[in-house]
């Protein structure tokens, strides 16, 4: 018996030994240019993203040795445009990297998933043309008022605060803006976070989500957070199962305003999905509940950010708060979405906003075909994993001159290179689904702040320390706000 227990571990061993020998000297792999330690061990990039430094991390790297560098023994960051267009164009073969999979915990199949995770893409196909007929610029018209309404109200409560207590944390706000308009577009009502301006289980909930699924996957920590309640994080299946209940709740309130009517006042953004009458429905209440908990999660604090660097950004430019606010001043009383968007400096500003500060900077890693591919005349080997990421291409100075100063002007006359290189939602068929409610949140955020706003200057605990990225795939300040007050 022990013999044989010998002889089982040493077989494991030479297995493990092999597999790792087999990686680290691949003959395709090694003229790949990176860190030597990186070679032999994936601790430097696990390092990184355990501090929230991924994307700063490779991004450095990029900077060092190029467009392609070896991160880890198997994975080989991208950020040369045309490799990366190969990488994420439809039909191509490179599939979604097992990571996304892993994201999700307690995933027994397909319908356990919502489409961030999908690797097929025949499935993840079927729920964007969904999304493209609730999501898209025509159907979200509905949904214009809702987002004047809430975006109003942000502002109102930032005006508050700093009238009473001297500062307002604008991140907190416009977080609970966000959240609110998921809410309205997912569920029928809000959740009622700037009625109430308390932060909810479901805020918390939100925060712990993002930050286990950067570090549950990288270190294997799943099975261990799902049973074991960890400091300043709390039980992960009791929160799954409270994400859960939000996401049946969605099902329940969508099926709820389409037995109420069918016109737009009615609709929910999951109205083509679901079935009130017992009908066959195009996808499963499972389906539509993990798709609503994607939601809320993609939905809230990347608007949220967003918007709070820009008007970091602004802030920090005295001449372009100056040139946007004369521009905003010829706005009506109450402009809509058709009027913002023929702004023309807003849409720059939005624009070299999203361009440095991208809300989903970290890498998009995608499994090579088996086959293999040739990428920038580097031959890949079958199934490694190359991983493109927003903050790299868009600080590319190629593209982009001085690309680390924020230049709104830029876009005045905008090439080809800065359009190819401009992707932070995404730049393939796999784009993000919600970028046209994210777009509509920050042209009227942005309007309606800088309008009713006008003498606010970034408070002292704004600073470079404060405002450093914290990256567990979004972003967000690394001290948690973002303070303003009046000049």
């Amino acid at each position: 018996m022990d013999r044989l227990y010998s002889a089982s571990c040493w077989f494991v061993v030479i297995v493990f030994l092999y597999r790792w020998v087999r990686i680290t000297f691949h003959p395709e792999l090694r003229h790949v240019p990176g860190p030597f330690l990186n070679r032999f061990s994936r601790l430097p990039l696990k390092y990184a993203i355990c501090t929230g430094h991924r994307a700063d991390y490779i991004h450095a790297l990029h900077q060092r040795y190029g467009h392609f560098v070896r991160i880890a023994p198997n994975e080989v960051a991208v950020s040369e445009i045309q490799a990366v267009k190969a990488i994420h164009r439809s039909g191509t073969g490179f599939l979604k990297a097992d990571w996304y999979v892993e994201t999700h915990p307690t995933m027994k199949s397909e319908d356990d998933l919502c489409l961030f995770q999908v690797q097929n893409p025949r499935t993840a196909a079927e729920r964007r043309k969904l999304y493209h007929r609730s999501g898209s610029r025509l159907a979200l018209k509905a949904w214009e008022p809702q987002v004047r309404q809430y975006t109003e109200a942000a502002v109102a409560r930032i005006k508050g605060d700093i009238q009473t207590t001297g500062y307002a944390d604008i991140y907190k706000w416009f977080t609970f803006m966000a959240t609110d308009l998921i809410g309205v577009v997912a569920f029928g009502e809000p959740f009622g976070l700037l009625r109430t301006g308390a932060a909810t289980t479901l805020n918390h909930d939100l925060e712990k989500i993002m930050m286990l699924t950067g570090l549950g996957v990288e270190f294997n920590l799943w099975l261990f957070v799902k049973y074991f309640p960890v400091p300043g994080i709390g039980n992960l299946k009791k929160i799954l199962a409270r994400m859960q209940e939000e996401g049946y709740r969605a099902v329940a309130a969508t099926k709820d305003s389409l037995s109420k009517g069918s016109s737009s006042s009615h609709q929910t953004l999951f109205s083509k999905m679901v079935s009130e009458d017992g009908s066959e429905a195009p996808f499963s209440d499972a389906v539509v509940a993990n798709e609503a908990i994607g939601d809320i999660v993609a939905g809230s604090d990347t608007s949220a950010a967003g918007i709070a660097y820009m008007i970091y950004a602004v802030l920090g430019h005295p001449d372009v708060k100056k040139r946007l606010q004369d521009e905003l001043a010829t706005c009506s009383p109450s402009p809509g979405w058709d009027e913002l968007e023929g702004k023309q400096y807003l849409n720059w500003v939005i624009d070299e906003g999203l361009r440095l500060y991208p809300p989903a900077p970290s890498s998009l890693p995608r499994k090579v075909p088996d086959k293999g591919a040739v990428l920038g005349g580097y031959k890949l080997p079958g199934r490694c994993v190359v991983s493109t990421q927003a903050l790299t291409i868009q600080r590319d100075p190629v593209a982009f001159p001085n690309p680390e100063e924020f230049v709104p002007e830029r876009w005045e006359n905008a090439t080809p290179e800065m359009r190819d290189h401009f992707v932070p939602f995404g730049g393939s068929m796999r784009s993000c689904v919600g970028q046209h409610l994210a777009r509509l949140e920050l042209l009227f955020a942005i309007q309606t702040f800088f309008h009713e706003c006008p003498d606010v200057v970034m408070a002292k605990s704004a600073d470079e320390k404060c405002m450093e990225r914290l990256d567990f795939f979004t972003a967000k300040p690394r001290g948690g706000k973002v303070e303003v007050t009046n000049a």
